[in-house]
Formats: C-alpha cells, structure tokens, sequence
C-alpha cells in the first residue's frame, strides 16, 4: 500500500461473503460491524475477522449505538466487547487492531427534547467511559456526521476521542466537537463499488497526517 493514500471499508452482514484478498488490493484496513443494541451481527464471526488479517488487512470493529430507555451505553458496549473477544479483537493477543468504534448516528430518546439530547449525550459518554475501562483508558474512535452529532443531540465535547466523520461531500464536514486534527477517517460514499465485495458499499480514507505510519500511530493498538 501507498503512504500517501489509506483507504480501507467497513461491513456488516448486508454486504454478504466478502474476498478479502481481492479487497486488499486497494484496501489497507477493513471494520467490522459486531453489534447493535443487544443483537449481534450474523457475519461478525472468527472467520471473517482470520480472512481479512491473513489478507493483509488491519481490522477493527464497531458498535452502532442505539440509545434507548433501560439499557445504558455501559450496557450495550459489555455486549460489544464481550463479542469482539470471542472472534478476537481487542483480546491481548497483540495483533494490531484498530481502535473499537462507536457508531454513534441513532436515538430512541425524543432529540426534539432537551432531556432526549441529555440521555442520548450521557449514553456516549457511558460507552466511551466504558471501552476506555476495559482497555486500560484507550479511547475509542466515534463514527458521526455533523447533521447528528450537530443538529440532532448537539453533541459539544468529544472527551479525547479521534473522530470517523460520515460525510457524502467534496471535503469532509466535521462536527463542532472535534476540529479537522482530531479527525482520521473520512467515510466518502456509501456507494462504493469495492472489487470483493458483491454490493456498492462504505468506502472510507484516512485524512491523518503521515500515511501508513500515522494510521498506526493513531489508530490501531
């Protein structure tokens, strides 16, 4: 892979069977969608996370957040964890790996309402507060777009964490609560179409500085 350019995908089981090797030819990192709320993802397996290291790949995986009444964001990332380590990522076995993310872009609490906005912030921040417990107080990354973490919970901190922006534009618009230094990777498009990968899909770059050695130096641990 280039230093100059980093791109990599994330997946989920939508996007079906995937040919790692044929995705590493242009890809340098793969992350995979582990859980949603209490439900894991069916593809979120051993054997994808082994094909797509032995493809070359650095992989991660990622929560998508669902902040709702009875359940708090400590909660939802126990479950996340507990089955990362299952098909092993984040389990000591010191093999790179990108930081866990929280896909943070959805709300069961009224974000029409202050209270909603408060519950759905607090939520974050109990998962952030949670990874960095069972990670020895590595920060995760946060995937969000400025039309959520904005305009929909107001979101004004980021608590140290580097962000992923969603953002289907000519240049990456990032949410007030990170600045254009704390921002590492950009999702472009979700219409990729990604040889490998049977369905247009997620296509993602790293806009750090240094290339290859600043990707590792931020984000995988």
């Amino acid at each position: 892979m280039s230093n100059e350019f980093v791109h990599g995908v994330d997946v989920y089981e939508g996007d079906g069977q995937i040919t790692w090797p044929k995705v590493a030819k242009h890809s340098h990192f793969a992350i995979i969608k582990i859980s949603e709320g209490d439900l894991i993802d069916s593809l979120a397996t051993p054997e994808r996370v082994q094909r797509a290291r032995e493809a070359g790949l650095i992989v991660g995986g990622y929560c998508f957040l669902r902040p709702k009444p009875g359940r708090t964001g400590a909660q939802e990332v126990q479950i996340f964890l507990k089955h990362c380590r299952k098909i092993g990522l984040y389990d000591d076995s010191r093999r790179p790996t990108i930081r866990p993310v929280l896909d943070f872009e959805a709300s069961a609490f009224d974000t029409n309402t202050r209270i909603g906005r408060y519950r759905t912030r607090l939520y974050l921040r109990q998962a952030i507060g949670e990874i960095r417990k069972q990670l020895g107080g590595r920060h995760p990354l946060v995937y969000t777009g400025a039309w959520f973490a904005d305009d929909t919970v107001k979101l004004g901190w980021n608590l140290g964490c580097p962000l992923w922006v969603a953002s289907y534009t000519d240049h990456p618009i990032i949410p007030t609560a990170w600045n254009r230094r704390q921002t590492f990777i950009w999702q472009f498009t979700d219409k990729a179409l990604v040889d490998g990968i049977a369905k247009p899909c997620d296509l993602n770059t790293y806009i750090g500085p240094d290339g290859v050695k600043g990707f590792r130096r931020h984000l995988v641990i």
